[in-house]
């Protein structure tokens, strides 16, 4: 399957060349990026890990070496290398009722969907590398040293593509707050009613 400009499709409608283009976007804001591929987990599910080969393991941030290895490969993933200034919090839909309360504080984080999706993944500054005990019970994982997460428009096989719902900004450096900054608002009064109709998620 291919698209109209000729590349090859990686997942549900995205191309080799967006996929690129992402990489290159990333590592031009300084944010560590390797390539992923699928892999079956030890149950057979597909999921995305780095490429094996130890030189391409190395993060990336150097966009033009990204646009010459994304090219050259075509992988169809774009996996940010965590714990290298960069971290990502990812929580389930109830953190939805306090992603307002991020940008009253005056923290412009970039927000995406996560793999598997349901899931909320902010990108955040390295802070203590600690997640906070109420966080943790509420099922909100800190993604840091020694793990990654995939950037959109990644597709996992069977899921739509990863998309943004707060884009980075367009500086090509944007100063992000730190994972404690953004913990202290997550870790805010919840709201405790929903809308008609919402499932509360559950571990």
């Amino acid at each position: 399957m291919t698209d109209t400009s000729g590349g090859a499709v990686t997942g549900e409608g995205v191309s080799w060349r967006q996929v690129r283009d992402a990489a290159v976007c990333a590592a031009r804001r300084g944010w560590p990026v390797v390539p992923g591929v699928y892999r079956l987990d030890v149950l057979g599910f597909p999921d995305l890990v780095p490429l094996e080969d130890t030189e391409h393991l190395t993060p990336i941030t150097d966009p033009q070496q990204a646009q010459q290895i994304w090219t050259r490969l075509r992988p169809p993933g774009v996996l940010l290398v965590c714990g290298h200034g960069i971290d990502a919090l990812e929580a389930p839909p109830w953190v939805t009722y306090r992603l307002s309360a991020l940008a009253e504080h005056g923290l412009q984080v970039p927000i995406a969907t996560a793999l598997p999706p349901y899931q909320w993944l902010i990108l955040v500054a390295t802070g203590s590398r600690r997640l906070r005990p109420e966080l943790a019970a509420a099922a909100v994982l800190l993604h840091s040293t020694g793990e990654w997460i995939a950037l959109p428009p990644t597709t996992l096989p069977g899921h739509p593509p990863l998309h943004w719902t707060q884009p980075p900004p367009q500086a090509h450096t944007p100063r992000l707050p730190t994972a404690d900054e953004v913990q202290r608002v997550l870790a805010g009064k919840r709201r405790t009613t929903y809308p008609r109709g919402f499932r509360t998620w559950t571990r």
